[in-house]
């Protein structure tokens, strides 16, 4: 069955809304139609993640959304800039038969709400502090993604109490000395209409009027940061993973390299025929070294 064969179905099957979701999806431009069809069809063969076992919860001025699913250690997965949990399709299932996997969304992404503050990765990641204090959960594997790997970085450095593991993907340290041309073009040419995010925050936000001042915040986030320094990576004491797509688009590889330098208990692996969405274009080869770093 083609990939747009499978959308009608989608259509038939759960409504407006998420078909909306499904197109939404095979426009974005960073989403190949085979990607979109592996996590849409093959990895949720019963049911799409996102809205599904959702809890709301209050943290800060925000309320944030969260799904949980399986058994076993508390495993928290954090998405990307403008991403959702849909984006993790391709992992919740395989990691929820070893994990419990616990897959928020971050302050302004996807159904969680915004404020008037400013989106920075340390506002983010005490948004995940008092996140786990009030889900009682005092220590946690982590899974990050591109943004969600810098809040990650951040949790480690602040807040490495709460972590047992950490496993960074698709990751830079210094905004500027990581970024490759490609990034920095693509950032200075976005608006709020180009970028495809707005299609996600209009169909899934309680708040979809507010996106051009969400990515206003965002595009300065993006812009202007991380910027930690040499020294603070030396001083993170983890055990990491740090997975990078041979062919990665917005990261120097040699940037990424030398955080597995820096960081003096890190794994690093270059995952072959992937570039900057390796988990929905290698999720095999993902999820193994996953599990394979984490049990």
């Amino acid at each position: 069955m083609s990939f747009r064969s499978k959308s009608l179905c989608f259509v038939l099957i759960l409504g407006f809304s998420m078909s909306t979701l499904v197109y939404a999806l095979y426009e974005m431009s960073d989403l190949t139609p085979e990607a979109i069809d592996r996590c849409l069809f093959q990895y949720m063969p019963d049911k799409l993640f996102g809205d599904k076992n959702g809890q709301y919860i209050e943290i800060d001025d925000i309320k944030m959304y969260y799904e949980v699913y399986g058994s076993g250690e508390p495993l928290l997965l954090l998405h990307g800039g403008s991403a959702f949990i849909e984006t993790w399709c391709a992992q919740i299932t395989e990691l929820s038969k070893h994990f419990t996997v616990i897959v928020p969304e971050t302050r302004a992404h996807g159904r969680t709400s915004d404020s008037d503050k400013p989106l920075t990765y340390e506002q983010y990641a005490l948004d995940y502090v008092e996140f786990l204090r009030k889900l009682n959960l005092n220590r946690v594997h982590i899974v990050g993604w591109s943004s969600g790997a810098v809040v990650g970085l951040e949790l480690a450095l602040k807040h490495p109490e709460l972590i047992k593991k950490l496993i960074l993907i698709g990751i830079f340290y210094d905004r500027h000395k990581g970024g490759t041309e490609i990034l920095n073009n693509t950032l200075k040419n976005a608006t709020a209409d180009s970028w495809n995010g707005k299609w996600f925050y209009q169909i899934l936000s309680p708040t979809p009027e507010r996106w051009p001042i969400v990515f206003r915040k965002l595009k300065k986030l993006w812009t202007e940061s991380p910027t930690y320094t040499a020294d603070q990576m030396r001083g993170i004491q983890k055990e990491i993973l740090i997975m990078n797509g041979r062919d990665e688009e917005w990261i120097r590889t040699q940037h990424a390299l030398e955080l597995h330098q820096l960081l003096k208990n890190s794994t690093f692996v270059s995952v072959p025929n992937t570039g900057h969405w390796l988990p929905t274009e290698s999720p095999k080869a993902v999820n193994g070294q996953i599990i394979n770093f984490l049990k």
